[in-house]
């Protein structure tokens, strides 16, 4: 048998699959479902994804289930470049969805997603996928870890002009404000504030790009 569509959409919650030429075998149209999110630098902490936070890229996600018809599934794929996952193609059934904890990042909030389930440390469970379901936003928020002074703070793997720009811009460097400060905006060293002794830890990790 030969799958002849890709990816699920809200639109094309379908897939067709056909048998080889001369076998005989007339095309075959199955709804699936299929399950999505996000793992992403949960910057302001709210547990929500927003549009200007940062994707993590290969962080392992997997995928275990029963269909309705009682197939044991386990799946797993990686987050791509800008922190995406999907499993498609999945039968009817109840299914979970967990994470791999990323390294560097502390475990934020996860949000459920569309079509409901149960939120559990590092995961969903309870997923009821019907014929047709497009599962979206079962999304994995982080936060940057403690031991985390790189200074890369637009989270590009980089340490270099870019990110002190964006930390000056947000105004707090030794502002007199106790607690005002997150990693984004300068407080590498996780005291709550954005001051010299940041700039001090963050050169000492000696990967400053010029």
């Amino acid at each position: 048998m030969h799958r002849t569509s890709r990816h699920l959409t809200s639109t094309n919650p379908s897939v067709q699959f056909t048998g080889a030429p001369g076998s005989g075998v007339a095309a075959v149209s199955a709804l699936l479902a299929d399950p999505s999110g996000f793992v992403y630098v949960d910057s302001n902490g709210n547990g929500r994804r927003e549009t200007d936070e940062v994707g993590i890229a290969n962080v392992l996600i997997t995928l275990s289930g029963l269909t309705n018809t009682g197939v044991t599934v386990n799946l797993e794929t990686r987050t791509d470049n800008y922190g995406f996952y999907q499993f498609d193609f999945l039968a009817p059934g109840v299914y979970s969805v967990f994470e791999t904890q990323p390294a560097g990042y502390l475990d934020g909030a996860e949000s459920v997603g569309n079509l409901g389930g149960t939120i559990v440390a590092d995961g969903f469970t309870n997923i009821v996928l019907r014929r047709g379901d497009i599962g979206i936003n079962y999304n994995f928020g982080e936060r940057p870890g403690l031991l985390d002074g790189s200074g890369d703070a637009n989270h590009d793997g980089i340490f270099d002009s870019a990110d002190l720009l964006l930390v000056f811009q947000a105004g707090e460097y030794e502002d007199l404000i106790d607690n005002n400060s997150i990693f984004e905006e300068g407080d590498w060293n996780h005291d709550g504030d954005f001051t010299s002794a940041d700039i001090v830890l963050a050169l000492q990790y000696g990967n400053y790009k010029r």
